[in-house]
């Protein structure tokens, strides 16, 4: 049984500073993960707190967590609490950590109605809305009485540019455009901030060759962008034959702690961490809508 999303409000401040991360792109970010959960009986960690927009506060971090697509669509399972866990688990000097939810499923470059477009004549209403909470949760946090740094930009998306056949070449020019935007737009943000991309659900992505190209694009991206990291998917997999696109919840688990591993990586300079994946025997599951 999942908790209504992030209701409880965080205890007295009693760290040295806040690390604010920004979770943006589809379905897969915001979670659409089914199955049995690894992390189901884990309390909420009074150091891992979330933004939520709609409340215009910080809340406890919780599944579902608030992306923009909450309430719209179904979001359950994603990798933002184990990314928030493996993330705390390297210690800190008692920092606490504040995750920005802003994905919104359905959506990638060449969807008029929900894209992440930076280039056109506007910038999109989902990259402004991600841009807004990544900055109200910095103020929330200075306003809590400690400092607050900006520390990362996660992103999980390409599904729906793979299903229109989107040339690998203009998804490329797009994603870092986009990455470009948030960090200059994004308050403590910058040229150094760490942009992290996902791979695919191995199943989903073996039938697609359109979306095999993107993940190349994936695969490539910190030859073309300064401090970003490609996040490999081999092993894990979808929520079963009626919806392989989506990654079942305790490969969002691993998935989540990939990240983590990927920005100590880019912490340590250290680039040889793998992005590939593999096809899986996909498990039993539901479909997702």
């Amino acid at each position: 049984m999942l908790a209504t999303g992030c209701t409880e409000s965080p205890p007295r401040y009693a760290g040295t500073g806040y690390d604010v991360v920004l979770l943006a792109g589809q379905s897969n970010m915001s979670g659409r993960g089914l199955g049995a959960d690894p992390m189901a009986d884990t309390p909420a960690d009074a150091r891992l707190l979330a933004w939520d927009a709609r409340a215009n506060t910080l809340r406890l971090a919780r599944d579902p967590l608030p992306h923009q697509d909450l309430g719209e669509r179904p979001v359950r399972i994603g990798p933002g609490i184990s990314f928030g866990h493996a993330y705390l688990a390297r210690g800190g000097a008692g920092r606490q950590l504040v995750l920005v939810p802003a994905a919104y499923g359905g959506t990638g470059f060449t969807d008029k109605a929900g894209s992440w477009r930076v280039t056109g004549a506007a910038v999109s209403p989902l990259v402004t809305e991600a841009v807004a909470r990544a900055n109200a949760a910095m103020r929330a946090a200075h306003a809590r009485g400690a400092p607050a740094r900006f520390v990362a930009i996660l992103w999980h998306q390409g599904e729906t540019d793979g299903g229109t056949r989107m040339a690998p070449e203009a998804y490329a020019a797009e994603l870092v455009a986009l990455a470009g935007y948030l960090r200059s737009h994004i308050d403590g943000a910058g040229p150094s901030t760490p942009f992290i991309v996902g791979q695919y659900v191995p199943a989903f992505l073996a039938g697609s060759p359109s979306l095999q190209r993107i993940a190349g694009i994936n695969r490539n991206l910190p030859a073309t962008l300064a401090r970003s990291a490609c996040v490999g998917s081999a092993g894990l997999s979808g929520n079963g034959p009626s919806d392989t696109i989506h990654f079942d919840a305790a490969s969002q688990r691993v998935l989540g702690g990939r990240y983590a591993a990927a920005l100590d990586a880019l912490e340590r300079h250290d680039t040889s961490a793998p992005c590939d994946w593999r096809l899986e025997e996909p498990r039993t599951g539901h479909q997702v809508p």
